[in-house]
């Protein structure tokens, strides 16, 4: 059970773990895949996916430090980067860095985001289905494979998530799906699809944690203590928008960003990621001084 704490959005025990679900639909659907004519997915990235979500279900279960979540993720990174070089021809000094620096983002960033209902399956699922069409358009069968097996299985789970949640993904399941999203980052790169097209999906969730955590550090407060100062957190603070309202604005805003990609105006691209980044930012400050404001003029009660 996900007992509410200082970061949660939710005041009361939900069911968390459903990322379980997540990552074996995704399996499934790759031996699936395998068994018949379609093109199967690059089994190195579901090795990870399975790895990581391993991980993820074990700090979900007993809890595990940060350095040692940390360092598996970097190794698997590592992992994925030898594996790309050697099935892809590419240079192993260059994808392994690239590598080992990316995968721990994208689950960071992700198992950062998965705070309100809705949220994580709303966006892996533009994100799959953007992946499934950037890659159809450049002929990558097993990118396109990636991405659309990801859409299916966030698809899948998301009644269970919103717009009232009985189910949670857990570290499993954001640990699982943060990989995908790495692994088939690094695949897509290496086959020649453009940066700007493969993240477009995932700008609100990099633009919303980057901020977060650039006025934490400017306010000198610790990074990793537990907090509820993301953009998205603040709108559904008490009286503020239902969870599964936020879930769909960012998923609108992932498809605003994936639609400047795909129109190949770079100028475009920039000036909606741009915009995006500062409209968070803006949402950041104005709710965190609206609370803060709040907050002081609460009259104090003094016992006795």
């Amino acid at each position: 059970m996900d007992v509410p704490n200082t970061r949660s959005s939710h005041d009361t025990p939900v069911a968390r773990g459903g990322g379980i679900a997540v990552v074996a639909a995704v399996v499934g659907a790759a031996l699936c895949a395998f068994l018949t004519s379609w093109p199967a997915p690059w089994w190195p990235a579901l090795a990870a996916a399975i790895v990581l979500a391993g991980v993820g279900l074990w700090d979900d279960v007993a809890g595990l430090g940060s350095l040692p979540r940390l360092a598996l993720q970097i190794s698997v990174g590592a992992a994925l980067g030898i594996a790309l070089s050697a099935t892809e021809g590419t240079q192993l000094l260059l994808w392994a860095t690239l590598s080992v620096i990316l995968v721990p983002l994208s689950v960071n960033v992700i198992n950062f985001m998965d705070g309100v209902n809705g949220i994580t399956a709303v966006t892996m699922l533009v994100w799959g289905a953007s992946m499934w069409w950037a890659a159809d358009r450049y002929n990558e069968p097993t990118v396109a494979a990636l991405g659309v097996i990801t859409a299916g299985a966030s698809m899948g789970f998301l009644p269970y998530n919103a717009p009232r949640a009985t189910l949670f993904l857990g570290d499993v399941g954001s640990y699982g799906l943060g990989t995908l999203v790495g692994a088939t980052t690094l695949l897509a790169l290496s086959r020649g699809l453009t940066p700007a097209l493969v993240l477009a999906p995932l700008v609100p969730y990099f633009s919303d944690v980057l901020i977060t955590l650039l006025r934490r550090r400017i306010r000198g407060t610790a990074l990793l203590s537990a907090h509820r100062e993301h953009a998205y957190q603040l709108l559904v603070r008490p009286g503020g928008w239902p969870h599964f309202a936020v879930a769909l604005l960012w998923g609108a805003l992932s498809v605003v960003c994936t639609l400047a990609a795909m129109s190949e105006k770079t100028y475009l691209s920039i000036c909606i990621f741009t915009l995006i980044a500062m409209t968070t930012w803006l949402i950041s400050v104005r709710l965190s001084r609206r609370l803060l404001n709040t907050q002081t003029q609460m009259p104090t009660v003094i016992d006795g």
